[in-house]
């Protein structure tokens, strides 16, 4: 018994050390990222984002939780290596989805982040504050998981893009949400979605929706579906 508690005991203590935790060498050489705790202490999420800001800061913005509760961001300023701030309780739940967007209106670096606490929140860069927040309108049940989401930009306006999944059902509507929270649309979306992506072509946003059996393609101008790819994956024994 003394022979593994000394060995257990070693290896708490080599646990409690700092960890450093690599950025992948196609961003920079010599990159790192200093977690603020110990990885016992602290859940490194996989959510992340990785952009170049305004003022031409390589910035990396990534989630973690102290106690797998309440959910916090950092953002890493990846070139001066160092926390420019912690965003401390973003959200109650594990972040699924961080995506910058640079908004031309008012001309500054914003993240839309999405969680499984059901809500959505637009967070302003320049001074880290919280500048939009929503739970979309669904009937949230035990089996229901807020996913992902997405900034579309059209007409001059920003829409905050939004997919739900439910184990029990054929699936949930995407729903879009302009900036005073009103509600909206597209026909023959209801799907499990668990990963939205946004293309522009001549200045029309197109949305791709996704999931482990099919891509759906939206036109958001007229807010329809236009294309399904269904996925065939064929498993060999």
């Amino acid at each position: 018994m003394n022979f593994i508690t000394n060995i257990m005991s070693k290896y708490q203590e080599e646990e409690d050390k700092p960890k450093i935790f690599k950025v992948k060498n196609s961003i920079t050489k010599h990159s790192y990222v200093n977690s603020p705790t110990s990885h016992i202490k602290a859940l490194i999420d996989d959510s992340f984002a990785l952009f170049t800001s305004k003022l031409n800061q390589l910035l990396l913005i990534y989630s973690y939780s102290d106690d797998h509760i309440n959910y916090s961001l950092i953002c890493y300023d990846i070139k001066n290596k160092c926390n420019i701030t912690k965003i401390a309780k973003a959200h109650d739940n594990r972040i699924f989805t961080i995506i910058h967007f640079f908004d031309k209106n008012i001309k500054q670096d914003l993240v839309i982040t999405s969680s499984y606490d059901k809500k959505i929140k637009i967070w302003n860069l320049l001074n880290f504050t919280l500048i939009f927040t929503k739970i979309p309108d669904y009937e949230f049940k035990y089996s229901t998981h807020l996913l992902s989401a997405n900034i579309v930009y059209y007409d001059k306006k920003y829409y905050a893009l939004v997919s739900a999944y439910d184990l029990y059902s054929n699936g949930l509507d995407l729903l879009y949400y302009d900036y005073e929270g009103n509600k909206n649309t597209f026909e023959n979306s209801a799907d499990k979605t668990n990963h939205l992506t946004v293309y522009y072509n001549k200045d029309i946003p197109y949305i791709l929706a996704g999931n482990y059996k099919n891509i759906k393609i939206f036109d958001f101008a007229q807010k329809k579906l236009i294309k399904t790819y269904n996925i065939m994956i064929k498993i060999k024994i």
